[in-house]
């Protein structure tokens, strides 16, 4: 029988004074900057609310994100979640895992920094 894959998730979510499209504009800017230099799919592009990626140049098997964007009309709520693949090895796993989350908090951190 097969081994049951045990995925790893997380979620984070920010609160943003501004439409809906003009926080896609600043995220996927910024999304494409630093991708530049990580092999990476983009597998679903639904502006101005929805991206899924993977790095394929990760640690892990599988390392997908998403941010998806609520409209509230002068607001929205943007959740940026990770879908991680454990690997073979939970001592490892568990550094890439916190290091990607780490990265995701940072990302999330300077997109809510008022400029």
């Amino acid at each position: 029988m097969a081994t049951k894959i045990a995925y790893r998730t997380f979620t984070l979510e920010a609160p943003f004074a501004a439409s809906r499209e003009v926080v896609w504009d600043l995220v996927t800017t910024d999304l494409e900057r630093r991708l530049l230099d990580r092999a990476h799919t983009v597998l679903s592009d639904e502006p101005p609310w929805r991206r899924v990626w993977t790095i394929d140049d990760s640690a892990l098997p599988l390392e997908q994100m998403t941010i998806t964007i609520r409209d509230d009309g002068a607001r929205c709520l943007l959740a940026y979640s990770g879908l991680l693949h454990p690997g073979d090895d939970d001592h490892v796993t568990d550094d890439v895992v916190a290091a990607v989350r780490e990265r995701a908090e940072a990302v999330l951190a300077k997109w809510t920094t008022p400029r």
